[in-house]
C-alpha cells in the first residue's frame, strides 16, 4: 500500500513540475519542486519514529 501511494505522489509531482515548467521555465519549476520537497522533509523530521523503526529492524532482522 505505501509503495502505491509512493508511486502516485511521485507521478503527480512530475505532471505538476511539467505543468510548471510548461508555464514558466523547466529551471524554476526544478527550483520549486526542491524547495518543496525541503519543506516537505522539514515538517516530517521531528515527527519521524526514528526509535520505532531501529527496534522494529532490530526484530526483524537478528
Amino acid at each position: 500500500m505505501a509503495g502505491a501511494g509512493f508511486s502516485l505522489v511521485s507521478a503527480l509531482s512530475f505532471l505538476v513540475v511539467g505543468f510548471v515548467a510548461d508555464r514558466t521555465s523547466p529551471v524554476f519549476a526544478v527550483v520549486l519542486a526542491a524547495a518543496v520537497s525541503l519543506v516537505a522533509i522539514a515538517v516530517a523530521w521531528p515527527r519521524w519514529p526514528q526509535g520505532r523503526l531501529e527496534q522494529a529492524a532490530e526484530r526483524a532482522y537478528v
